[in-house]
């Protein structure tokens, strides 16, 4: 077994851990991901950069099959409209969705 069949065996687990995921909504599914919301420095041209949020939340794709840019999820009472979805290339099934308020 090499790595990448490691980490696609493990991915599952940490969406099964309240340790590191907790429920994301879209439509009528419920499930698990890792949540995400991070301070990034968004330079502005000449200006000092001013920081910014970047909520994204990664989840196992077949806990919701079909799901695309535009449509909206909710995390902890938060709606969040899907901006972009980056499936991850070490082929484990997981993708991250960037996320918008």
């Amino acid at each position: 077994m090499d790595l990448l069949d490691a980490v696609a065996l493990e991915s599952p687990v940490f969406f099964e851990s309240r340790e590191f995921s907790e429920p994301l909504v879209w439509n009528v599914i419920t499930a698990d991901c890792i949540f995400n919301d991070d301070h990034v420095l968004v330079e502005q041209g000449d200006g000092p950069p001013v920081s910014s949020k970047e909520p994204r939340a990664t989840i196992h794709l077949a806990d919701f099959p079909n799901i695309s840019v535009g449509e909206t999820v909710t995390y902890k009472n938060t709606d969040y409209t899907i901006r972009d979805i980056q499936k991850d290339g070490a082929q484990t099934g997981d993708a991250i969705l960037w996320l918008s308020l």
